[in-house]
């Protein structure tokens, strides 16, 4: 049995030819399809930052690290990646020498490889130093002390979503099937294609007795043979005989049940790629371990000779007005002569933008107290309602808020943010419950620091452990403004659901960009996805972009 080229996260798909980026395609699997049984839990807020970490080094801390170190108490011993996990899914943990650990970045001012020894001794494991930035697996019982160390600015939790690959009929609707009937030599022979994404063969890994990962989270996506991945490559019918993995992802990064194991996207990318160009030799490295490391990969793969590089890994917090470490990284090896494509994303336009925001007045109770609040219309509107999808346990939507102030993650020479803005979120009247970890209906990530990256995220989950899918609900979010503070000149919160579903009311919604991050970088190629049935050689020109596609 031959591992199939399908994968359960299904999102965007990738097609590479050797010159040209191609028409992508895609699947969405139908929300309005899906049962919702009774007895549905609460929806979660992740990323509150409470009221007594406002000293000069815990705001060093984001909110997701702030959260996550206020409630350590709560992770056992002997399951521990799952007590993390339940604090924050959209963070990478696993365990290492000194117990259970956290993904992360750090920026500095000074001498990254300063901050990288500094790491180091506080137990970091598989460190990357990419610019002014050094990413890696820290202890969690360590973030307070690393966020105490002079030579660190800010650390962030290394928050991350891959946009899944999916076999389509693209080699035909891109014309790469009918390209290489005519010129049967033009088949990739001579060129090294590499991919970055989740993970490359875990699967083989988690397939071993006693691996821990249940067989029922892989078996029904097509992994079930012990010996697929022998079967596959030895058939030269999906993969060639060989793949340089340059770096595989981190496939212990698991805690059954509350975090699906990695799902070797990574992989179906490649598969996509040798079914368009056989000929091609391919290499793989993770995009899974930190910011930095995949910066650092980018290089690794055009060191081992990769002509075109592709990737399907976004970051929670990558620049929307300026390059950050990973666009630096993507123009540097595009210099080089590298052909680099990457995934657009599927946040449609799900975005509230304003080139003159207004703040108004100032709150008088709850978290954001005395903070001016953003008006998100003329009338004067505080609170932006938004409603989300049905949501299955363990699915989680990122609110990501920028503004237009320079990032210090890559140009520690910048000012950083001047301005400091809070994130907040709460359910809308009408019976909505969304609750921190502590059980508050309203959850804020506290202003941020001046001099630091102008950016502010919350994570948005639903529990792991629940008992069934929770219907569609709708939340408030709040923006506030230190009181007397200086405001920006634009402001951009982009609802991340990686093509769920989630709508911005009307009234409110400015239908605005949300291409994020490297995918926008002068030397890179985005990728949309478009249905084969609606490109031009099945007939329709020019290829429609799917609904959930990023703008």
């Amino acid at each position: 049995m031959q591992r199939k080229i399908a994968f359960h996260r299904a999102r965007t798909a990738v097609f590479l030819l050797l010159v040209l980026p191609l028409a992508a395609s895609a699947a969405i699997v139908p929300r309005s399809d899906r049962a919702t049984p009774a007895g549905a839990q609460p929806l979660r807020v992740f990323g509150g930052r409470g009221a007594g970490q406002l000293s000069p080094s815990a705001a060093k801390l984001d909110a997701a690290l702030a959260d996550l170190s206020r409630h350590l108490a709560r992770v056992g011993t002997d399951h521990a990646l799952q007590d993390l996990q339940a604090l924050n899914p959209a963070a990478h943990f696993a365990l290492g020498t000194h117990g259970p650990m956290v993904s992360i970045d750090a920026v500095t001012r000074d001498d990254p490889q300063r901050l990288k020894s500094a790491l180091l001794a506080l137990g970091l494991e598989r460190p990357a130093v990419y610019a002014n930035d050094v990413g890696g697996y820290l202890p969690v019982n360590q973030i307070s002390a690393a966020a105490g160390r002079a030579e660190v600015l800010a650390i962030r939790a290394a928050l991350s979503r891959t946009h899944a690959a999916l076999a389509t009929q693209g080699d035909f609707a891109q014309g790469s099937f009918a390209l290489r009937s005519s010129f049967p030599s033009l088949d990739g022979t001579g060129v090294t294609v590499g991919v970055l994404s989740d993970s490359f063969n875990c699967y083989a890994v988690y397939e071993q007795a006693n691996s821990g990962v249940p067989a029922s989270l892989y078996a029904p996506f097509g992994f079930a043979d012990q010996d697929a991945s022998k079967d596959e490559q030895a058939s030269n019918d999906y993969l060639p005989p060989s793949v340089n993995v340059v770096a595989e992802g981190p496939c212990s990064n698991y805690g059954a049940p509350r975090e699906l194991p990695l799902s070797d996207e990574g992989r179906a990318m490649l598969q996509v790629v040798h079914a368009v160009a056989p000929g091609a030799s391919l290499a793989f490295y993770t995009a899974d371990n930190s910011e930095a490391d995949f910066a650092a990969g980018i290089g690794a793969l055009a060191n081992a000779g990769a002509k075109v590089i592709a990737d399907d890994t976004l970051y929670f917090d990558e620049p929307f007005f300026q390059d950050g470490i990973l666009a630096q990284a993507v123009d540097s090896v595009a210099a080089q002569g590298v052909v680099y494509f990457s995934a657009a994303g599927n946040n449609s336009a799900q975005s509230y933008e304003t080139t003159a925001p207004s703040f108004t007045g100032s709150t008088s109770t709850g978290p954001n107290q005395g903070e001016a609040l953003l008006t998100f219309d003329m009338a004067g509107a505080t609170a932006l309602p938004v409603t989300l999808p049905d949501l299955n346990p363990g699915e989680f939507i990122g609110l990501v808020l920028q503004w237009d102030q320079p990032y210090v993650s890559g140009a520690p020479g910048s000012l950083g943010a001047i301005s400091q803005l809070d994130l907040c979120v709460t359910g809308a009247s009408g019976g909505t419950t969304i609750l921190d970890l502590d059980g508050n209906p309203m959850t804020c990530t506290g202003l941020n620091p001046q001099a630091v990256d102008p950016v502010q995220v919350l994570i948005i989950g639903y529990p792991a452990d629940a008992s069934s899918s929770l219907p569609s609900q709708t939340i408030n979010v709040m923006i506030g403004l230190k009181a007397g503070g200086t405001a920006p000149k634009r402001v951009k919160l982009v609802v991340l659901d990686d093509g769920a579903g989630s709508v911005i009311d009307p009234q409110f919604d400015t239908h605005s960009p949300t291409l994020q991050g490297h995918p926008g970088a002068a030397g890179a190629a985005a990728v949309g996805a478009a249905f084969f049935a609606q490109t031009p050689l099945c007939g329709v020109s020019p290829a429609v972009l799917e609904r959930f596609s990023r703008r």
